[in-house]
């Protein structure tokens, strides 16, 4: 507590309660004390919630928690803890993890929480390696302190086998600041609910090299998206890919939701398990997303959705082939715009499909410049209900089917 310094080495810290490891500061934290710790070659495990306080049975049990101050930890073990596994909070804050493992994290006596690695209130993480394995969910970020930014930065991490989502990006409706999260060369497996979930304004999530792979839907049978974006949320994804996830691969939601991807490979997206979906990119309810160098391959049911008034969608040099259909389906298709979307494709590829390249259903326009639509069934193109397609003439429409694959 206040200007303490803390080193451990070897050391095997189990079986206690309310905390494992403990860091605070009682002044102010922006011109008070810090607190400086390192963790080398450490296990944390099997902390439970507190029982000298009741008040804190809920929100306590954590493996390390620090507020205020500096955390270096490398080699370090947290399993089996409750609640929050590794607890990074308030402006000032810095921690920076290697190879540190955070594994089965539980859930608190009111059934919440169980989060592996948790930062907020303005704190500031660097992790590089490690697992987090098994956690109810693998990390969160939230939340702003005095107009100082949460910020995550995640270099070659591997996020598997958590119960709700592998990453989140949220917070209540008091949190008015920034949450800027990055994540390089990492692998987000076997997650369920969500691979990556961005759901509140004011946050921003840069995603490069992440491969985003068997996201499986709740126990209610729905979700298991690879990225879901909403409420104003801005997320970039550069040379990632997305594969063998459920409902959608990429999902953007809502007015000023912002969704960049370049370079990226969404593939073999599957409905959930109610059979619902199956699509590669959905952008609906007013949100923007754009596609660039991207590639979309054996997604179910629709390519790409692109739905609502003052929805806009950009492709450039962007692939869609081989949208599959489902046995209670008759047809696929490879892009579907309706209800006064706004769709621009240059040199976009729609090919392979199961059914028409492109649907167009509702007073829109798509505009297609230098596009192809290329071996798809029953139509290259079908316009309905006031729809209108415009085609170049350097686009071309050929070896249409009668019947899909």
């Amino acid at each position: 507590l206040d200007h303490a310094m803390v080193r451990a080495e070897s050391c095997l810290i189990e079986g206690n309660s309310f905390a494992g490891f403990y860091s605070t500061a009682f002044e102010d934290p922006l011109g008070g004390p810090e607190n400086s710790v390192e963790l080398i070659d450490v296990d944390i495990r099997d902390t439970s919630p507190s029982l000298f306080d009741p008040t804190w049975d809920d929100l306590a049990g954590f493996g390390i928690s620090v507020d205020v101050g500096s955390l270096f930890a490398q080699d370090c073990r947290l399993d089996n803890n409750s609640v929050e596994g590794l607890r990074i909070m308030d402006a000032g804050t810095r921690a920076t993890l290697v190879d540190v493992d955070v594994t089965n994290t539980r859930i608190d006596p009111a059934g919440e929480f169980g989060w592996g690695v948790s930062v907020g209130s303005g704190a500031y993480l660097y992790m590089t390696g490690g697992v987090l394995d098994g956690n109810a969910a693998g990390l969160y970020g939230g939340g702003s302190s005095n107009g100082v930014r949460t910020e995550v930065h995640l270099h070659s991490v591997v996020i598997r086998n958590s119960e709700e989502r592998a990453i989140g990006v949220t917070g209540s409706a008091a949190v008015t600041g920034e949450v800027w999260l990055t994540a390089e060369d990492c692998l987000l497996d076997n997650n369920r609910g969500a691979g990556v979930v961005v759901v509140h304004p004011a946050t921003v999530v840069d995603l490069t090299r992440v491969e985003i792979t068997n996201t499986r839907p709740r126990d209610t049978g729905t979700n298991g998206n690879g990225i879901y974006a909403a409420n104003g949320a801005t997320v970039t994804a550069t040379d990632c890919t997305l594969s063998n996830n459920r409902e959608v691969g990429v999902s953007a939601r809502d007015p000023y939701t912002v969704v960049t991807l370049d370079s990226v490979t969404v593939h073999d997206t599957h409905p959930n398990d109610v059979g619902e979906f199956g699509y590669g990119l959905e952008a609906g309810a007013g949100a923007t997303l754009e596609a660039t160098g991207c590639a979309l391959a054996r997604n179910h049911r629709v390519g790409i959705l692109v739905d609502g008034p003052s929805t806009v969608v950009t492709l450039t040099e962007t692939a869609v082939s081989d949208t599959r259909w489902l046995p209670e389906n008759t047809v696929a298709v490879g892009l579907l715009a309706q209800n006064w979307a706004t769709v621009e494709a240059d040199l976009a590829t729609f090919m392979g499909t199961d059914g028409p390249g492109i649907v167009l259903n509702g007073y829109l326009t798509v505009t297609c410049s230098g596009c192809d639509l290329l071996d798809n069934a029953y139509a290259g193109a079908a316009v309905l209900s006031g729809g209108h397609l415009e085609l170049d003439g350097g686009s071309r429409v050929s070896g249409t089917t009668s019947h899909g694959q």
